[in-house]
C-alpha cells in the first residue's frame, strides 16, 4: 500500500513535462552530452550523490571488520572485501584520469599522463598481495597521491573545476576510513 501511495504522490507532484526536463538536465550533466561537463566549480548533484554512494562499500567493509562479519562472513574475508573494493576504486580513478587525458589529446605530456594513469591500478593490485597490515597503508597513499594529482590537475584546467572539489571531498573521506581501519586493527 505504501508503495502505491508513494507512486501516486510522485505522479501528482511531477507532470510528464517536469520529468522530461529533469531527465534532460541529468543528460546534460553526463559526458554523453554535447555541453561541457560543468566548467564552473559547483559539483553537479548527480556526481556528488554517485561519489558519496561509492563510499558506502568502504563503510560496509569497515562494519564487516568491526563486527566480525556479523557472524556470517569470515573475518579474513571481511578484510579482503575492504581491500578489494579499495583496489577497484583506485583503478577506476586511474581510468578516469585516462579519460580526461583523452578528452583533449593535444595537451602536452599526453604520454606521461596516460602512463601515470596506469599507476593507480597497479598500486591497488599490489595492495591486495601483502598482508593487510601493508595493504591498507598502500591504499591510503594511493588515494592521497591520486587525489592530490586530480585536484592539482583540475586547478590547472585539465578538466572541470568541480571534479577537483569532488575528489577532495571523497579523498578525505576514503583515506580517513582506510587509515582509521588500519589504526584500529594494528595500532590500538
Amino acid at each position: 500500500m505504501r508503495i502505491l501511495w508513494a507512486v501516486n504522490v510522485l505522479l501528482k507532484t511531477f507532470s510528464p513535462l517536469d520529468v522530461r526536463e529533469r531527465l534532460r538536465h541529468l543528460w546534460r550533466m553526463t559526458i554523453l552530452s554535447e555541453d561541457p561537463l560543468g566548467e564552473d566549480t559547483k559539483i553537479p548533484t548527480v556526481a556528488l550523490w554517485l561519489g558519496l554512494s561509492g563510499v558506502l562499500p568502504f563503510v560496509l567493509g569497515v562494519l564487516l571488520i568491526a563486527f566480525d562479519g556479523f557472524g556470517r562472513i569470515d573475518p579474513h574475508l571481511s578484510k579482503t572485501i575492504l581491500l578489494a573494493y579499495g583496489a577497484v576504486i583506485l583503478s577506476f580513478l586511474g581510468g578516469a584520469r585516462w579519460g580526461l587525458a583523452l578528452r583533449d589529446p593535444s595537451v602536452g605530456n599526453l604520454g606521461m599522463i596516460l602512463a601515470f594513469s596506469t599507476v593507480p591500478p597497479l598500486v591497488g593490485w599490489v595492495a591486495l598481495l601483502p598482508p593487510m597490515i601493508y595493504g591498507l597503508p598502500l591504499l591510503v597513499i594511493g588515494f592521497l597521491v591520486q587525489g592530490l594529482w586530480d585536484i592539482k590537475a583540475m586547478q590547472a584546467g585539465a578538466g572541470p573545476a568541480w571534479y577537483g572539489s569532488l575528489r577532495r571531498i571523497l579523498s578525505i573521506i576514503v583515506t580517513s576510513i582506510l587509515a582509521a581501519t588500519w589504526i584500529g586493527l594494528y595500532l590500538i
